[in-house]
């Protein structure tokens, strides 16, 4: 699916699902008790890869199951809100690499 990333808003861009609960942390009685059946489905953001791979880089899916299930709190996350400061400004360029990856290239 291609359309408009619900986090950096640029458009055009291959979209990818992101559950706010994630779908590993489904069947922990923890989450089952904290969130409800439809919440722990219908909880999704429409995303590009680049801000679902820095998503998943800066935060657990445990720390995403308790604390960031929701858009507010998860903006509120002061790495994940300097990142949006950040991509907003960039053109979409048709590469996606990873916060670790590039990471990586830097030190090389």
């Amino acid at each position: 699916m291609t359309g408009t990333c619900e986090i950096c808003l640029r458009d055009e861009l291959k979209l990818t699902k992101h559950h706010l609960i994630p779908k590993a942390t489904h069947k922990r009685k923890r989450v089952q008790k904290q969130h409800k059946k439809e919440e722990r489905n219908g909880r999704l953001l429409w995303i590009c890869r680049g801000c679902h791979n820095h998503i998943h880089a800066t935060l657990s899916e445990q720390e995403l199951a308790d604390e960031y299930n929701t858009v507010e709190t998860l903006f509120a996350h002061p790495d994940i809100e300097k990142y949006i400061e950040w991509i907003r400004g960039r053109k979409v360029t048709g590469k996606v690499r990873s916060v670790r990856s590039a990471r990586r290239k830097k030190r090389r």
